[in-house]
């Protein structure tokens, strides 16, 4: 049989529950913890970020590191924030993103073939254009519900989509893009 191990977080998080994680395209492991930050794991030696370093929460909700690797978008519940060459820039107020309680990150391609971030709020979408977040029409039944989870693919009739699941719906709704 396969033996279970504890692998406990660093001790400066203040917290042991990790919520979300993502592997690194670096070979590391990301972790956000429920409200003690942010840690990466490798070569089993841990590196850590908090609201003392810049983030604006603690309470980490999503993880997304570009496909290169040189950046991680970080979804809390006081907006999004983005780690790119060991600093960090937090998009809150003003940002143009909905809602600062955020959740699903993904990258998609958008009409033009640039591949954008999108982050789920609990009040609807937005797309990153430049420095600034726009709004993203959703269904009402999705306002005042947090998007808890976005995947790009091929959509049913083969076309670029965005899978979205959210506790404001039971069943997954499809963005053809």
């Amino acid at each position: 049989g396969h033996a279970w191990e504890t692998v406990p977080l660093p001790k400066s998080m203040r917290s042991n529950y990790a919520r979300v994680m993502q592997l690194s395209v670096k070979g590391g492991l990301w972790v956000g913890s429920f409200d003690g930050g942010l840690a990466y794991l490798q070569d089993g030696k841990w590196r850590t970020w908090g609201t003392r370093d810049g983030l604006p929460s603690d309470r980490i909700r999503g993880l997304l590191e570009t496909p290169d690797g040189k950046t991680l978008w970080i979804a809390t519940d006081h907006g999004v924030a983005r780690l790119q060459d060991g600093r960090i820039r937090n998009y809150a107020e003003g940002s143009g993103l909905p809602s600062l309680d955020t959740e699903a990150l993904c990258l998609v391609n958008d009409e033009d073939g640039v591949e954008r971030l999108m982050v789920g709020t609990s009040n609807g979408m937005a797309r990153l254009k430049g420095e600034r977040f726009e709004t993203v029409p959703v269904p009402k039944q999705l306002l005042g519900h947090r998007i808890d989870d976005m995947v790009s693919s091929p959509g049913l009739e083969g076309k670029n989509a965005l899978w979205i699941a959210s506790d404001g719906h039971p069943s997954p709704m499809l963005l053809v893009i």
